[in-house]
């Protein structure tokens, strides 16, 4: 039985799994936060933008790849951005 997603590669299925992983530095994130409400704002809403583009990066993988990428690097772009965030305080 073989599915639209079976035919993934496992290079892309632990790409985007990868690319997620940062999210679990969260808590770190939010001790080092401070007190700015916009702040806290950013990192309330991080978690939830990594997860859904995590998921839309994998459905769109079998017929859009270039949008699965984009998804990707803005992710990761995420990442840097939020610990840029919680550093420079």
């Amino acid at each position: 039985m073989s599915g639209k997603y079976s035919d993934m590669p496992l290079w892309a299925k632990i790409l985007i799994i990868v690319s997620a992983l940062p999210v679990f530095s969260y808590p770190w994130l939010l001790a080092n936060a401070g007190d700015d409400s916009e702040t806290r704002t950013f990192l309330w809403l991080y978690p939830i933008y990594v997860l859904v583009s995590a998921v839309c990066a994998w459905l769109c993988w079998p017929d859009r790849r270039e949008i699965s990428w984009i998804l990707i690097v803005l992710m990761l772009l995420t990442h840097a951005a939020m610990l840029y965030l919680t550093n420079n305080l």
